[in-house]
Formats: structure tokens, sequence, C-alpha cells
């Protein structure tokens, strides 16, 4: 009956370490990657189409805020530099982009319907509010000018 009793309390026990280990899982790493998957599966549209989208965004941004906020959010949205890079391998050049109409009309060319394309815009809002350095307040700024 001891051994019973023993093997059952070792069992708790350990099940009670087990589940009271005090670490919390770690936090999903928010990348390039990461972005581009939750955009588009927020706003339905291709992982494709959203990377073209964020891109197309990227070079709204810097038409939109000044050399010091677009260098932040350049460096702060995770991939932002790719993004813009990859906007100049599209084609969108300075003067492209120059509003939010513009970047939907983009993503309607590639076969978005335009009420995915209208919530593109409002995912990247949304998927920005978990990131760091003010990534968020940035693009707002982007999207009221």
């Amino acid at each position: 009956m001891k051994k019973t009793i023993s093997s059952v309390s070792i069992f708790l026990l350990v099940l009670l370490f087990i589940n009271c280990s005090g670490s919390d899982p770690a936090p999903e790493k928010i990348t390039e990657s990461v972005i581009i998957d939750k955009v588009a599966k927020s706003s339905g549209i291709t992982r494709s189409q959203a990377q073209i989208g964020l891109s197309a965004l990227m070079k709204l941004s810097e038409e939109k805020l000044s050399p010091e906020e677009f260098t932040t959010l350049n460096k702060d949205f995770p991939g932002g530099d790719n993004l813009y890079k990859f906007a100049s391998d599209l084609g969108f050049n300075n003067g492209t982009i120059k509003t939010q109409a513009d970047i939907v009309q983009i993503l309607v060319n590639l076969g978005v319907n335009p009420v995915d394309a209208g919530k593109f815009l409002s995912s990247v809002l949304s998927v920005s509010k978990n990131l760091e350095g003010g990534v968020s307040e940035l693009i707002s700024k982007v999207y009221e000018r």
C-alpha cells in the first residue's frame, strides 16, 4: 500500500513540476514572413499579393513620412528594408504610389477583389499594433496623410 501511495505521490509531483515550471512559452518572433502571412490571412489574399501590397505600402510611406520617420519605419517594420527594395524591383518608383487607393488598385490588378483589397489596409494596421518601436503610429500617419 505504501508503494502505491509513494508511486502516486511521485507521479503527482512530477506532473506538478511539469505544469508549474514557471516559464511562459516563448513569444512568437515577428519576422517579415510572419507579417506577410498574418496580413494575407486576415485580409483574405494570397501571400504573394500581401508581399506586393506591403512593398507598395513601404513606397507610400516614403512619400508620406518625413525622412526620419521613414527611416524608423523601414528599420522597425520586420523586413521593411527588403519590402522597400522589392517595391523597386517591381517598378514602384518614387511618385508611383501616392495614396492608399493606389495600393488598393495594385491589389485589384493582381486579381484581389476590391473588398479584400480594402481589408488589406486595415489588416496591416491591426497586425502592426503588435510591433515595437512605434510602427503602428507611423503606419497610421501614412494612412492619415
